[in-house]
């Protein structure tokens, strides 16, 4: 399955505060992208922040993936990891009768 993480710089961190962890963070990304688990990266183009999508088995795992990054770990960035499932919308266009019912989310597991 998909995950969007999205992390976001905090208020404590300044540029003097993580200059210095840019080529540790930037080497994690790569060995997540090395081992399959990145598929895309971007920076948000204010640079406050960056979104990945990633390859997980689980919330659990997507969770740690995000977590595991130094600056995460030293406080300037938070996390947040979505869960992503296929588009099911256009699907409807085709199925008979049409039920809105399959484009609810399903139960929390």
């Amino acid at each position: 399955m998909q995950a969007l993480l999205i992390f976001r710089f905090t208020p404590k961190a300044t540029l003097d505060a993580v200059v210095g962890m840019v080529k540790a963070e930037s080497r994690r990304n790569w060995e997540l992208y090395a081992a399959g688990i990145f598929r895309q990266s971007w920076l948000f183009e204010d640079l406050s922040g960056a979104v990945v999508i990633a390859e997980v088995e689980s919330q659990a795992q997507a969770n740690d993936v995000a977590n595991g990054f130094p600056m995460v770990e030293a406080g300037y960035l938070t996390t947040e990891a979505v869960i992503l499932r296929p588009y099911m919308g256009i699907e409807e266009l085709f199925a008979e009768p049409f039920t809105p019912q399959r484009l609810s989310a399903p139960p929390p597991s």
